[in-house]
């Protein structure tokens, strides 16, 4: 009975540490919210990150392709798991300059389509997110197929405060 509760109270435990290295970043986001919409930027600018946000999201579902999925159905059936791993990287990793490519290419185009015509800057800095999300897709999915949840927890936190304190930095400070 006890050897049964062990996988259980694994089980259990892991579940908080993933839930709270997915949980506690969103927070800490939402808290950013009346400092953005109060005092650094007005209503219309806003909408345009939160519109750009939207794109982010979208287009990060778009470019990894489920391949963290994929990665944990093939990495568990295969003996090589970091094979599985580099292949599934190589792949994003091409289909992330293709798609930096195109966006640096037609990056006045597409700011003129989103109606941000003199903000070429927005489209180039949000692909970046999206390209730097994309790539560390992967290696999040690794740390939870090794069963490192506090790794992973504490790097997606970590990293969640470092991007708020750059926020703080940049937009009230300077």
């Amino acid at each position: 009975m006890n050897k049964a509760m062990n996988p259980i109270k694994k089980l259990a435990g892991e579940t908080v540490i993933y839930g709270l290295g997915t949980m506690v970043p969103r927070f800490l986001n939402y808290l950013l919210v009346p400092l953005y919409t109060i005092y650094v930027f007005t209503k219309a600018e806003y909408g345009q990150v939160t519109l750009l946000y939207s794109y982010v999201a979208i287009l990060l579902v778009l470019l990894t392709f489920g391949m963290e999925t994929a990665f944990f159905r093939f990495a568990n059936k295969s003996n090589k798991p970091k094979d599985v791993f580099n292949t599934a990287t190589s792949l994003i990793m091409v289909v992330i300059l293709v798609f930096l490519s195109l966006i640096l290419g037609f990056a006045s185009e597409i700011a003129e389509l989103m109606q941000y015509p003199s903000h070429k800057e927005y489209v180039v800095i949000t692909a970046l997110i999206i390209a730097i999300d994309a790539i560390t897709a992967l290696p999040f999915a690794y740390l939870r197929y090794q069963n490192k949840a506090l790794k992973f927890s504490s790097i997606r936190i970590i990293s969640v405060v470092i991007t708020i304190s750059l926020n703080l930095i940049f937009l009230v400070a300077i």
